[in-house]
């Protein structure tokens, strides 16, 4: 288990941290699976008008992936286009997750007014 990312940004309003162990063994998941919950880290997450997080964490144990994104959350302008618009990224990877993996898989979604937090347990 070693730490295999990890990296900062020059803005002090915005962190961004990542915790990804190494997987000893040979797994394999599903190409593109944990990519949306990153983009949506990223799309929802980060604002320049105020201070703003992601946190990301990713470890094998136990034949078991743990997946984790946590990340700050902003009001969205009036004038923002998809403002009142919800993403089919997240609603996609929920499909997959249940044609991939039956029965393999727990997926925890919460927000709150100020954080977005995806759990994702994958059973390999």
């Amino acid at each position: 288990m070693g730490l295999v990312a990890s990296f900062s940004i020059a803005d002090p309003d915005i962190t961004i941290q990542t915790k990804i162990e190494d997987v000893l063994e040979e797994k394999f998941i599903a190409p593109m699976l944990l990519i949306p919950f990153v983009e949506n880290a990223f799309k929802h997450g980060i604002s320049l008008k105020g201070q703003s997080w992601i946190k990301i964490t990713l470890y094998f144990a136990q034949d078991k992936l743990y997946y984790d994104i946590y990340n700050s959350t902003h009001q969205k302008q009036e004038h923002d286009p998809e403002k009142d618009k919800s993403g089919i990224g997240l609603e996609n990877v929920k499909q997959r997750l249940a044609l991939l993996y039956p029965q393999k898989h727990d997926l925890v979604i919460r927000e709150t007014s100020e954080e977005f937090f995806v759990h994702l347990t994958l059973q390999l």
